[in-house]
């Protein structure tokens, strides 16, 4: 786990420079995958013997080793080490020796450069492809055209390298100023012990996400609990399309394979002044892989030990490299078997009333994900991904089992651009992309068929650089536009009638721009101020539906001493109506007469109670606006080394949210907007009357209800009409702490120890429904968050092996729940995850083979008893829980 601006990493052994992922004409060196290998420049190999002891490991972790046990300095591009596992090499011998031996059967070779260091290439690269370069680190104090201190006079024979840009920012080579970026390796997916994207997001502490998937199995993730639909989630830093039937909310992270995630970066912070609308919880980031050579066969079986939920995954992938570029494809079949509620505790004996059906949907998916990447010269640069999933699956009908109501999703994604190096240090970007996903979902009894389609196209330029310097360093820019057309259609019909048909679409125009500050760095620090960063951004959207919006952030870095850091940032965000929320807005959906308890009440016939007329549907909504404010710490004393520690504070006023009016007539100086009473005079009196007559007039899809004759009120007039239809007018806030503290140290013998202590503590959340009213608790009840969550970790690592320990921990609530339960208290809950993995030595069969046994709730906790009051309601909370029970997996992983 790797963190920009206030995460950890798991850090290379000593010697190593951190690179923030710095890529190289036709070489990539990252230190967030523990490919950055080394890289200060030193002398060649020292003369004579050495004494080494090199466990056999993955080859970039052995030429970490190499490098610490002999003090040369050894960089290699990341897509040719990766995958690929280095023999033992132990004894005394010269350095190349050692180097030789670490590359058998690799196809690899290694180069000394005129400056002392070696590069890593291909085999069968010749003498003019074996490129020189160098490794150096793009720091925030570092001028982009002397980096590491050298002027361009000095570096005219070396290539310069184009650094990547990391969630959070637009530009490239630096980390967001003030926000922590936490970044998921692959190997931290790998050894989390679940099997599935959806599974391994769902550990993280801020995150609020159901283990009940959407009706055609969409998973989505939800950061601060602010629903999903506040979460931005990005595939290689592009949005692609809702994943659920209903086309709001989320993209579906369950449509992408985890065997082809490279790592995952969060934000945890507003960032829609960088990505524009729906990043006010936070962006997910979710990056594919790039770089397998040769094969890769994956093979993954699953159970849980309480019954059901069985799970089948067979993944290969195929990659080839050449001099100026590289491609992967990958197939992935995964397979999982529904959960019955006569197969758990939680659903068989707490009040199910349909013991046949399930809670946890089975389905299966095909995925096909490449990626490609090519060198059209010096200065050009091509790259593509594609995604495609074809799912489907069925629910067991409630009380009749045997009859399954069948689902289907198919969802395409593709993006592809071209940077292009303008100078020796700007770089322009052009890029696109387009997704669309299809949902359908059936209910047979009914005849009842909904589906849905929704599409994202969009197409984007920007160009960052170094602009000028200042006494720290140089600043750097980046601006760009960008439009993006979003379409939605869904239609819902029973028996061939048309109940409902939904089309809309929009288009939107957008520019940002953001400038970073290196105020002081080495180059003039003082006391107290050892580096001092800031950067500063903004973006203005255009919707051809309702306007358009402006959105700053601002972001500090400040570097007291060397391992103490303080961060703060602060912007606004917001969240744009979807294309269903659009679609419905200024309308009524229903209009309902009945009676309503009312202190005003007149008519002797219903003492204490008015004659009221309900308007449902929404007014012409508009944006939701949030501000967002982070101060941390980052720290990691060097009088401590292997210690780590962040801790953030974040406070989140999210306001004019979207949301429905409950009219109670005795709060009527609060709610006056939204109540019309019938008035005393007669000209009035008939005006109201005519009024309540058209809408009890409204023909179809308009349903209308008059409960008078129900009530034996025929005839009576209407008194109050109450206008309850969604509109701008709620509002959330949020306050809590994020922390993570780590420690880790190895041995003599090479054996690697870590602890890591990481979750949440939700200071305050609250909603009220209006401004006028205070705000009440969204927090310690039933499918809320919890104010303290935990994901500890104990690992411990040597040679092949890797065996990690994690504690999950979610806080004792209250139920929440209406009718006689809210106050009970639902107990805390504690589980035990295992994750043990071992990469066969040598070069043979079964050379370089990953084997891996994961437990997830190791001693098979039962979730908490929620009680409802519903017959057949479930009884446990499946946001704060699982009812899976043990599950147990094994898993092999083969490079060809």
């Amino acid at each position: 786990m790797t963190r920009f601006g206030g995460l950890v990493a798991n850090k290379p052994s000593r010697g190593a420079i951190i690179m923030t992922g710095t890529k190289y004409k036709g070489i990539f060196v990252g230190a967030a995958s523990m490919v950055a290998l080394s890289v200060a420049v030193t002398p060649a190999f020292a003369e004579g013997e050495r004494q080494f002891d090199i466990e056999a490991q993955p080859l970039a972790k052995a030429l970490l080793a190499i490098n610490e046990q002999s003090g040369l300095a050894v960089a290699a591009p990341r897509n040719l080490v990766e995958g690929k596992m280095a023999p033992a090499v132990k004894g005394e011998m010269e350095p190349e020796e050692a180097l030789n031996k670490l590359l058998v059967n690799s196809g690899l070779k290694f180069n000394e450069l005129s400056n002392g260091a070696y590069t890593i290439t291909l085999a069968s690269a010749g003498a003019d492809e074996a490129r020189t370069f160098r490794v150096a680190q793009v720091d925030q104090e570092d001028d982009v055209r002397g980096v590491g201190g050298k002027t361009n006079e000095e570096d005219e024979d070396q290539e310069e390298p184009d650094i990547i840009v990391v969630t959070g920012t637009s530009i490239k080579g630096v980390a967001p100023a003030g926000s922590p970026v936490t970044v998921f390796e692959r190997e931290d997916i790998l050894n989390s012990g679940q099997t599935t994207l959806s599974g391994f997001l769902r550990t993280i502490p801020q995150n609020l996400s159901s283990e009940i998937s959407g009706l055609t199995g969409d998973r989505s993730i939800d950061l601060r609990g602010l629903g999903d639909e506040n979460t931005l989630v990005l595939i290689n830093g592009r949005r692609v399309s809702a994943g659920s039937l209903s086309g709001v909310g989320a993209a579906d992270v369950s449509a992408i394979p985890s065997s082809m995630v490279e790592r995952i970066e969060i934000l945890p912070d507003g960032a829609s002044a960088i990505y524009g609308a729906d990043a006010v919880g936070g962006v997910v980031n979710i990056i594919l892989r790039d770089d397998v050579r040769g094969a890769e066969t994956d093979l993954l079986w699953g159970t849980s030990t309480q019954g059901g939920g069985t799970q089948y995954r067979a993944s290969q992938s195929l990659g080839a490299g050449w001099g100026s570029g590289n491609a992967i494809v990958n197939y992935t079949f995964d397979k999982q078997k529904p959960v019955f509620n006569a197969d758990r505790e939680a659903t068989r004996e707490r009040g199910i009333l349909f013991p046949g059906t399930h809670w946890l949907q089975g389905g299966t998916d095909h995925n096909v994900t490449l990626t490609a990447r090519q060198e059209l010269g010096d200065d050009l640069t091509a790259y593509f991904n594609g995604l495609y999933l074809t799912r489907d699956g069925g629910t067991p009908a409630q009380g009749t089992p045997d009859i399954i109501n069948p689902f289907e999703a198919e969802q395409f994604s593709l993006y592809g651009g071209i940077d292009y190096d303008v100078s020796e240090n700007w770089t322009a970007r052009l890029t696109g992309s387009w997704s669309t996903r299809d949902n359908l979902s059936e209910t047979l009894a009914s005849a009842t068929i909904f589906q849905s389609h929704s599409t994202t196209t969009s197409m984007r330029g920007e160009g960052s650089g170094p602009l000028f310097s200042l006494p720290g360093g140089s600043t750097r820019l980046a601006l760009g536009a960008e439009w993006r057309r979003d379409d939605f259609t869904s239609d819902l019909t029973s028996s061939g009638i048309s109940l409902s048909d939904i089309e809309n679409k929009q288009n939107i125009w957008s520019g940002f721009g953001e400038f970073y500050m290196p105020l002081v760095s080495s180059r003039n620090d003082m006391p107290f101020v050892e580096a001092f960063n800031v950067s500063v951004a903004a973006r203005y959207d255009s919707y051809e539906n309702f306007g358009g919006e402006v959105v700053p952030k601002v972001g500090v870095d400040w570097t007291i001493v060397d391992g103490f850091k303080l961060r703060g940032s602060w912007g606004k965000s917001y969240r744009a109506p979807n294309l269903l929320e659009q679609a419905e807005s200024d309308t009524i959906s229903s209009v309902i007469v009945d009676l309503e308890p009312d202190p005003l009440a007149a008519n002797p016939l219903t003492p204490g109670q008015s004659i009221i007329l309900r308007l449902l549907g929404s007014t012409e909504v508009t944006q939701e606006r949030s501000t967002n404010f982070t101060m941390g710490v980052d720290l990691s004393p060097a009088f401590i080394p292997g210690l780590d520690a962040s801790v953030t504070y974040y406070s989140i006023d999210f306001e004019d949210r979207i949301a429905g009016i409950q009219l109670d007539l005795s709060n009527e100086e609060i709610l006056a907007d939204f109540i019309n009473r019938r008035p005393n005079d007669a000209v009035g009196a008939a005006a109201f009357d005519a009024q309540v007559d058209d809408f009890l007039g409204l023909a179809a899809p308009v349903f209308v209800f008059d409960l008078r004759p129900i009530f034996g009120l025929a005839g009576e007039p209407v008194t109050v009409i109450g206008d309850e239809r969604i509109t701008n007018i709620a509002q959330t806030r949020s306050k809590g702490l994020d922390f993570d503290i780590g420690y880790r140290f190895e041995t003599r013998r090479g054996d690697e120890f870590e602890a890591r202590f990481a979750g949440n503590f939700i200071i305050e959340q609250g909603v009220r429904p209006v401004a006028a009213v205070p705000f009440t608790d969204d927090i310690n009840k039933f499918m809320r968050p919890v104010d303290f969550r935990l994901r500890n970790q104990l690992s411990w690592r040597r040679s092949g092996v890797n065996v990690k320990a994690f504690f999950n921990y979610v806080d004792s609530y209250r139920n929440g729940r209406p009718f006689g339960y809210a106050d009970e208290k639902v107990e805390s809950w504690t589980t035990v995850d295992i994750s043990a993995a071992y990469v066969a030595d040598g070069v043979g069969l079964l050379g370089g083979t990953r084997f891996a046994v994961n437990v997830v709730n190791l001693f098979d906790s039962e979730p908490p008893f929620v009680r409802s009051s519903i017959p057949g309601d479930i009884e446990f909370d499946p946001v704060n829980a699982s009812a899976m029970g043990r599950f147990v997996s094994i898993g092999v992983t083969k490079n060809w």
